[in-house]
């Protein structure tokens, strides 16, 4: 359809107004009546258009603008029936249209700025309808009623009120000016120049009813003119633009929300991607023929993967072709990641060991993937993995621990019950110390009797008989057996404390061989170091645990062999001294043994001197062990606290 030119309809316009100007030289009442009703159906087509588009209006701005429009329409048709000359209200002089068209103009510049604060609001015809129609019955009413102030006086011109009104008016329509700039992104840039520009000839046309005196006067056409104008402006604005153009103005808000909608859909998907993007959690997405929409960057990062050389390609081949060897097992992975996509209608979940290289870390991931059952990758799948390296490694250390844990266990457990038998030991002891108190008396004193009867036998009939002398020898050594014995019962009771002092274990080792009898088949070799090995001892007590130590390896080589023994500084604070010989050694089962009170592997042994030994050692704060070189003979090696040295 051709459209006729713009520039026709505003020389039509023209010609009316020259038409309007020169009527008004001939005939004031007749232009002043054409003019208002050219403004009044202006007005109230403004209104029509707003009535019957408000169920399609996104704001209340047109519908305003509409409903004032009517009843300031109806407000102007009173001004104009009431204007003098008219005679339709005799009784009433030039004031009452005066007042008339005060009260519009209020209307008017409250409503232009009115309709701009509301345009964010749902329009509401019921309110906005009733709302009119009071404030304009109102103003009529007051000012045919005589309550309105007066604003014009014959012979004398305007009133006080009536100059002071247009400039209040004025700055209404200033502000809603203000108001239409800021919000401009709101309108059609045509339609907000029209309305504009409709404001300026407002403001104009009541700037030039300010001045005049008479009702007919030049003053009064000028603000004519300027309304003519005004509401030119705002048929072009309003009505012509939304009846040749509608979607200028009914659908303004609507194209708006569609550009707002795909900004916000632009930025949302912006945002989302920014979020996925930064995600420590590593996503593929998959369409329905299962290539790769998206991934991002912690996939990148995870598997050593470009994105663009990733996205678009199938996944399956992906897999079998790069993404499987990653892994440690690489089988098991393509095995269950393929069969997600033969059957993509449950969701899978498993653990998977990155290998480094190219790039990577190692990592330990969790994958976890389903299928994508609505929008625009229906069909597709989407796979997420965690990283789970740390708590991987948090489960290795805890299982780490448990086992450190368990072994500790075993090893207190070990020692509790070391402890345990080491008690029953000493326990063991001291009960056979206090029997060896109460009885060695009573023991003792027939021992002598039988000793002293056999040395009688042996000087009155010993060189008479053989016989008698090898049964009077046999008597002897088994009293000096028992005396033994009886000797060693005593010395566990008599342990006592013991009464350490600073001693220098090279010069005591010498020494305290020489309480020890040792046959001359027993050869003996002494390792004593060149400087001094002090010790915190009680001389008393070592030697007798060097006695005991030696007679039993005399006693194990049957008199014959090599018995050696060595001090040294054995470090941490320790010294050491070690007795060794020849014998048939130890067997491994009696090494735990050895100490054990009233244990012994000789017919003639009675199991005592090796546990006293221990006792006196560990009282020392030392320690005492049994060995059994593979080169054969016994190995004792007794450790002792070194002395501090001596305060001069």
């Amino acid at each position: 359809m051709k459209t006729r030119p713009a520039y026709v309809g505003h020389l039509f316009c023209l010609i009316i107004l020259i038409g309007f100007f020169v009527i008004s030289f001939n005939n004031y009442l007749l232009f002043h009546t054409l003019a208002e009703l050219t403004s009044i159906a202006v007005a109230w087509c403004i209104f029509m258009i707003a009535w019957n588009t408000r169920t399609i209006a996104k704001n209340a701005y047109f519908l305003t603008i509409g409903v004032a429009y009517l009843w300031i329409g109806g407000l102007d048709l009173l001004h104009t029936l009431s204007y003098k000359g008219m005679g339709l209200f005799p009784g009433y002089d030039a004031n009452l249209p005066t007042q008339l068209w005060i009260a519009a103009r209020y209307l008017e510049g409250l409503s232009l700025l009115a309709a701009l604060g509301l345009m964010d609001r749902a329009p509401k015809a019921a309110i906005l309808m009733p709302l009119y129609g009071v404030i304009s019955t109102a103003a009529a009413a007051a000012a045919l009623g005589g309550v309105f102030p007066d604003c014009y006086v014959e012979g004398v011109g305007l009133t006080s009120f009536k100059i002071v009104s247009e400039w209040v008016i004025c700055l209404l329509l200033v502000a809603a000016a203000g108001l239409l700039r800021r919000r401009r992104t709101a309108f059609d840039p045509y339609v907000f120049r029209l309305l504009a520009a409709s404001i300026g000839l407002t403001i104009g046309a009541e700037l030039a009813f300010t001045f005049y005196v008479s009702v007919y006067g030049l003053s009064n056409l000028a603000g004519h003119f300027f309304k003519l104008g005004s509401f030119y402006l705002i048929y072009l604005a309003l009505v012509e633009t939304g009846l040749r153009n509608p979607f200028s103005i009914v659908f303004r808000d609507l194209r708006l929300s569609q550009a707002a909608l795909r900004e916000s859909e632009q930025k949302f998907k912006t945002l989302i991607d920014d979020v996925l993007d930064s995600s420590k959690v590593g996503i593929f997405i998959l369409d329905s023929a299962f290539r790769v929409v998206w991934i991002n960057k912690a996939i990148s990062e995870y598997f050593g993967l470009d994105r663009e050389g990733v996205i678009g390609r199938d996944k399956k081949q992906a897999v079998r072709d790069r993404i499987q060897f990653i892994f440690d097992d690489p089988e098991a992975y393509m095995e269950k990641v393929v069969a997600t996509y033969e059957n993509n209608t449950y969701m899978e979940r498993f653990e998977c060991h990155v290998l480094p290289g190219d790039g990577r870390q190692e990592r330990w991931l969790q994958h976890w993937s389903q299928p994508i059952e609505q929008g625009l990758y229906r069909g597709g799948r989407i796979e997420h993995y965690y990283d789970i390296t740390e708590r991987k490694e948090a489960e290795e250390q805890l299982k780490t621990y448990l086992q450190h844990l368990e072994e500790m266990v075993e090893a207190r457990t070990r020692d509790l019950r070391e402890a345990q038998a080491e008690l029953i030991v000493k326990e063991r002891l001291a009960v056979l110390g206090h029997f060896a108190g109460n009885v060695s008396h009573e023991l003792r004193n027939p021992l002598g009797a039988i000793g002293a009867s056999a040395y009688l036998l042996r000087m009155k009939f010993g060189a008479a008989d053989e016989k008698i002398r090898e049964h009077v020898g046999r008597i002897e050594s088994n009293v000096a057996k028992s005396d033994a014995i009886i000797e060693s019962l005593l010395n566990l009771s008599r342990m006592e404390k013991p009464k350490t002092a600073r001693t220098d274990l090279t010069a005591f080792l010498p020494e305290a061989l020489r309480t020890v009898k040792i046959p001359s088949t027993v050869e003996t070799a002494l390792d004593l170091p060149a400087a001094p090995v002090f010790a915190d001892i009680d001389p008393e007590q070592i030697r007798m645990a060097v006695k005991n130590i030696v007679q039993n390896a005399i006693q194990a080589m049957d008199d014959s062999g090599t018995l050696s023994m060595s001090i040294r500084d054995a470090g941490a604070g320790r010294a050491e001294l070690v007795i060794a010989d020849t014998g048939p050694g130890i067997a491994p089962d009696y090494l735990e043994k050895v100490f054990d009170p009233l244990f012994s592997t000789k017919t003639h042994g009675i199991g005592f001197g090796l546990s006293i030994t221990k006792m006196i050692v560990e009282n020392h704060g030392g320690t005492v062990l049994a060995e059994s070189p593979t080169d054969g003979g016994a190995r004792f090696v007794m450790t002792f606290p070194q002395a501090r040295p001596a305060r001069f």
